[in-house]
């Protein structure tokens, strides 16, 4: 019988601080990050602010938790692929990793892909070596050209990317994140083609 309360209130406890976290995460995309404070996330969670110093240290630790959701969606992310090409492999990583962070919304991306985040600053990207060695195997089969290393597609993919997340972020969204990258992506693959075509 204790065993079943405390389990009881465990589940309590996680969905409480599910609750915070999800609203703070509506409100911060609302408003902006920087516009939210404290009294607004638990006044919308309906929770005390004992209740949320219970879960959370500060409105900083949401951001930070926000952070570990996005390393382990990466860590995730290649093992969610179904395609069967190195092509179509590429298109289908940027095209999930394009559509979980617009899912985010624009005023959360906005905070965590700014130039002096962590997330940005002086680091391979998420599953870089990964997507190389998706490059590595087109090649290796005749699909992309060899007169440029796998490291240098790798890198030129990435930075078009991370060049058409900040363009969103400076538009406040205002084109489909998406679609576009599946298409500068695909523009972008098909002048590394070789012999052997897509």
């Amino acid at each position: 019988m204790k065993k079943q309360t405390i389990g009881k209130r465990k589940l309590q406890a996680i969905q409480t601080k599910n609750k915070i976290f999800e609203m703070a995460k509506q409100l911060f995309e609302e408003y902006g990050i920087n516009n939210v404070s404290i009294s607004d996330i638990v006044e919308a969670a309906g929770v005390s602010t004992g209740t949320f110093y219970l879960y959370f240290v500060s409105k900083d630790q949401i951001i930070s938790e926000i952070y570990l959701g996005e390393d382990s969606f990466y860590e995730n992310l290649m093992d969610s692929l179904t395609s069967k090409t190195p092509y179509e492999k590429i298109i289908e990583y940027f095209d999930k990793s394009s559509a979980h962070i617009a899912a985010n919304g624009i005023e959360i991306v906005k905070q965590l892909y700014v130039p002096t985040s962590d997330k940005i600053q002086g680091g391979i990207p998420e599953n870089f070596g990964a997507v190389q060695g998706i490059v590595q195997d087109g090649q290796d089969c005749g699909l992309f050209s060899a007169d440029i290393s796998a490291a240098e597609i790798t890198t030129y993919l990435f930075t078009l990317t991370s060049g058409i997340i900040f363009e969103w972020c400076l538009n406040n969204g205002d084109f489909d994140l998406r679609e576009r990258t599946r298409q500068f992506v695909g523009y972008g693959l098909q002048a590394f083609l070789g012999e052997k075509r897509a």
